[in-house]
């Protein structure tokens, strides 16, 4: 844990964050993830891909559940995939929001749709199916798989 606070101390020592972000870190909830043993699948990976822009078109009826024949122009960031020791492709995208009652169904029902575009998009992008896609919420410390 101490390596982690030095860690964040030089990040604003280097000015990669200010003064105000380094008081609302919360240490403890990063030392947990580092811990944890989904953190620990991540790192035997044999791949790791983070912060990964993509563009995708993808029809009108799949992005809004409308009809029509256009396409729509889909682009964002996947926070994370990485590929296990197995060969298989697994998503990861880190969420921050609060839940109340710690009802990770929250989660599950305010993104599921994004994450299916995120998947989609990879998918096409690496020409390879995502083996599993997992909301990691900060807030309640866990992994949910979508």
């Amino acid at each position: 844990k101490q390596e982690l606070t030095i860690f964040i101390d030089e990040l604003l020592s280097k000015k990669i964050i200010t003064e105000k972000q380094r008081k609302n870190i919360n240490e403890y909830k990063i030392y947990n993830f580092l811990k944890s043993d989904f953190a620990k699948q991540i790192r035997t990976a044999v791949q790791i891909n983070r912060e990964k822009p993509f563009c995708t078109k993808i029809s009108a009826k799949e992005a809004m559940d409308i009809d029509g024949e256009e396409d729509v122009l889909v682009q964002g960031i996947i926070d994370l995939y990485y590929v296990d020791s197995e060969g298989r492709v697994v998503l990861v995208d880190y969420k921050t929001d609060y839940v109340e009652d710690n009802n990770e169904l929250e989660l599950v029902n305010k993104y599921k749709v994004q994450l299916d575009l995120y998947k989609s998009a990879l998918e096409k992008a690496i020409n390879k199916s995502v083996y599993k896609t997992y909301i990691y919420s900060i807030y309640l410390g866990k992994q949910i798989e979508i």
